[in-house]
């Protein structure tokens, strides 16, 4: 079981919003309705602050949807009362570039330093890019003097929230103490072309959304410093010399003057590294996205690392001399366990039917690992959401009479009969009526050996009834070991590893993530292979220096065979990793 700390990014977002103790909201839009109304999508275009106009430009009507959706704008209100302003539709592909989006009106009269921060979050078919123009004479708009020309990308995926994008105007005059001051956001080409490309891994469609949320104009009295929020993809890494972790660091540049030269060092000596390793963010040491503001480093685990929650304390400083520390903590687990169940969850797809899914429903696949039939009749599969409590009848699959899983075979389950409109069929061995869907990106499947529904609790990993669980999507709360998977989309799977035979009660390190490819009874069979134990390399039966003979015969040729951590490579880490458990006389 894993509760993990979830720093929502909105906690980072108060923290720039405010801009220290000398920041000034002069207007700021939540697009809640005062004091609430228990629907999100009935928002308002007045400012909770100040005032000001919100005017359509272009394409993109203005209408409301959740601002709570897939993690949530910084938004601090509850959920049924979180509005947050909706746009779409957009430019067609090649064509509008700059010419779509929303326009804000507001004065700064009586105001100096500028800072203005938003929310968005970019559906998958939406744009990747947006851009920040300003007008000082409420006629001509421009990006003169912003940071990467006001341009912001959709980093992270579609569906996700970027919080607190910061457009500072400190030292562009014009601004200060204009009652002309005008901006907008608008969806542009990707930078250098003449095209769009999607936010997520479609392709790009004039029906994509966005959602804003907190919009924020403030005067910036002094200087503010960089902020970071700390994070660790997944949550957990297998010790003895064969885990990794990857460590990220999202970073608010400081204001007032703008940073530049910014570093993120990460101080690694709890899981015996450097104390003050640079993170990166230039596309290389595990860093997806150059100049997004996420700075990232694969750490290795050294089979030195004792097994336990460790801290790691990012530190961020710029040019100007500021600085900012966050931590985050995961745990290095044992993932040299081995599970005794027959049949596994080896497959979950939540994408279906959506814009750009590979296929037109959702499905969990199952596996039956021994080489004997299995028999499932009185066995469920039970759902919730990657928060959300089981217990719901709405949520659970009964498994007809007679329903036998051949030794080695696949079993799928269409867990919904609605079709989406998007996205190829295929053929179930079971479709539910009427089912339930899965999270496209997180959610919480067990296997249960009853039909009775589990507990109304988000986490029931100790009940005796289960089978076996899948936590996936780094917001669930729940799953087995250390850490749920990594995040799923439309056009990714979570897939146990060795095509279903893996299973060390680890979900993030039993899990990958790859294009969705629904098996079923008619798929060939798989059969398991034995796990190796490499303390008895040479497989006598016994554990002794003749193994170690063995053993640094493989690894001085390189053969695959010595490949102990499972790595991909035959190096010094698998010399550790092998003698972790030579010494420990077994596994």
């Amino acid at each position: 079981m894993v509760r993990t700390k979830m720093v929502a990014r909105g906690a980072l977002a108060l923290v720039a919003m405010a801009g220290g103790a000398g920041a000034q909201v002069i207007t700021q839009w939540d697009f809640n309705v005062p004091g609430g109304n228990g629907s999100p999508v009935l928002g308002t275009l007045t400012p909770a602050v100040g005032s000001g106009t919100v005017l359509r430009f272009g394409r993109p009507n203005l209408a409301f949807r959740s601002g709570s959706a897939t993690g949530g704008s910084s938004d601090p209100a509850a959920s049924i009362d979180n509005s947050a302003l909706d746009l779409s539709p957009w430019g067609p592909q090649g064509t509008e570039s700059g010419q779509n989006g929303v326009e804000f009106v507001t004065s700064t009269a009586g105001f100096s330093d500028i800072v203005v921060s938003f929310d968005i979050r970019h559906s998958n078919r939406m744009s990747r890019y947006v851009q920040f123009q300003y007008s000082t004479d409420g006629t001509t708009f421009t990006s003169a003097g912003l940071v990467n020309n006001g341009i912001y990308e959709a980093t992270n995926d579609g569906d996700v929230w970027y919080n607190q994008r910061i457009a500072d105007l400190t030292q562009i005059a014009g601004v200060n103490n204009n009652p002309n001051f005008r901006f907008r956001l608008v969806a542009v080409f990707v930078p250098g072309e003449t095209f769009y490309v999607a936010s997520g891994l479609v392709p790009y469609d004039t029906g994509g959304r966005a959602r804003i949320d907190m919009v924020t104009v403030r005067q910036q009295v002094g200087s503010s410093e960089p902020q970071i929020e700390a994070d660790t993809l997944p949550k957990a890494a297998c010790g003895f010399g064969i885990g990794e972790i990857t460590i990220v660091g999202d970073v608010v540049p400081g204001t007032n003057p703008p940073s530049t030269n910014l570093m993120v060092t990460a101080d690694l000596s709890p899981i015996g590294g450097s104390p003050t390793q640079q993170l990166f963010d230039d596309g290389t040491n595990g860093d997806a996205v150059a100049g997004d503001g996420r700075f990232t480093y694969v750490a290795q685990i050294p089979g030195s690392v004792t097994l336990g929650q460790k801290p790691i304390t990012l530190t961020v400083t710029d040019g100007q001399g500021r600085s900012a520390s966050d931590t985050e903590n995961f745990r290095v687990v044992d993932c040299s366990g081995a599970s005794d169940a027959p049949v596994v969850i080896s497959q979950v797809y939540g994408g279906g039917g959506n814009f750009g899914a590979f296929y037109n429903s959702d499905y969990v696949e199952l596996f039956n690992r021994t080489p004997e039939p299995v028999n499932i009749s009185t066995w469920s599969l039970q759902y919730a959401s990657d928060r959300g409590s089981f217990g719901d009848s709405e949520n659970i699959l009964f498994f007809p009479a007679n329903t036998i899983i051949p030794p080695h075979s696949y079993y799928l389950i269409q867990t919904t009969n609605a079709i989406g409109v998007y996205g190829a069929p295929f053929i179930a061995d079971r479709v539910a009526t009427p089912g339930f869907g899965v999270g496209q990106t997180d959610g919480k499947v067990a296997l249960v050996n009853t039909q009775t529904l589990l507990p109304s609790i988000d986490c029931p990993i100790t009940d005796t009834r289960i089978v076996d669980f899948v936590g996936f999507g780094i917001r669930t709360n729940c799953s087995e070991g250390g850490s749920s998977t990594l995040n799923t989309n439309v056009g990714t799977a979570v897939f146990r590893k060795i095509d279903g035979c893996q299973d060390t009660n680890q979900n993030f390190h039993d899990f990958y993530l790859d294009e969705p490819n629904p098996r079923s009874l008619a798929s060939d069979p798989w059969v398991c292979q034995t796990v190796r134990c490499y303390a008895d390399y040479n497989e006598d039966g016994g554990v002794d220096g003749a193994d170690v003979e063995a053993f640094f015969i493989d690894w001085e040729s390189g053969g695959d065979a010595a490949d102990v951590n499972q790595d991909g490579g035959v190096d010094g880490a698998d010399v550790e990793a092998f003698f972790l458990q030579w010494e420990a006389g077994g596994c």
